[in-house]
């Protein structure tokens, strides 16, 4: 492999990129994890995931990167976790109906496998990036909507089980500005389902891969003060999620 065309990816360009990491800690249901920040001017020799042992410090990983060897040896140094996400949307791996594409995510995941890193998966549940059929084969009030989308995490978690560290299950499912008073994000599958979408989504991940911890993802830029209002919209659903907010370090 070749590095770069724009020369080696150096540990402290690696850090210092904007959005190129974040903190994944080992939540209780309703807590944030976040870290002060870190300086890579002055961040030294010490590799971040010996700067704490309170947190699982992760980053989203470049495909395109991940075998030239400097990105590499950055990222087996620093890190423990790396964040498998576009390659497990839905809209990746079932563009076409009932035809699934893992292969992708079956790089990362064996990528991870070759160097010891923890994998997480994001996400299974996304009101963005879904395939094109989704929304007609969803249709109103159809019954067999539910089948859909639990067909679909139990083929994707499934495949993956006992690999994953964690499962981002449902991704920003909360908008108030859609106006309804339920706080939830007005989406195909809250249309079609209705509002408990999310305890059946978070089941079918529990049973497709029950030793994986699963999350509900807020979005990255939500303010800490916002963190008991998301708790509050979860609260009337049966099945309770940690509460993951990424956070740059």
């Amino acid at each position: 492999m070749t590095e770069n065309r724009q020369g080696p990816v150096s540990r402290r360009r690696f850090l210092g990129a904007a959005g190129s990491f974040a903190v994944a800690g080992g939540l209780l249901p309703g807590c944030v994890t976040t870290s002060a920040a870190l300086d890579p001017a002055t961040i030294g020799d010490t590799p971040l995931k010996e700067r704490t042992d309170k947190l699982i410090v992760g980053t989203h990983i470049d495909r395109e990167h991940m075998y030239h060897r400097s990105y590499r040896d950055t990222l087996v140094r620093d890190f423990e976790l790396i964040i498998e996400a576009a390659p497990v949307l839905w809209g990746v791996v079932e563009w076409t109906r009932s035809r699934r594409d893992y292969s992708k995510a079956d790089r990362i995941r064996d990528f991870a496998d070759e160097h010891g890193l923890l994998l997480r998966g994001q996400s299974l549940i996304w009101h963005q990036y879904v395939p094109p059929w989704l929304e007609t084969a969803l249709g109103h009030k159809n019954p067999g909507a539910e089948w859909i989308m639990s067909e679909h995490i139990r083929k994707l978690a499934g495949r993956y089980a006992g690999r994953m560290q964690s499962w981002n299950v449902v991704n920003e499912a909360i908008e108030p500005a859609d106006g309804r008073g339920d706080g939830l994000r007005n989406t195909p599958l809250l249309r079609t389902i209705g509002p408990d979408y999310i305890d059946k989504a978070f089941r079918a991940a529990a049973e497709a891969d029950p030793g994986a911890r699963l999350d509900y993802r807020a979005p990255r830029k939500m303010p800490l003060r916002d963190q008991g209002g998301i708790a509050a919209v979860l609260r009337p659903h049966d099945f309770r999620p940690s509460l993951f907010v990424e956070r740059l370090i």
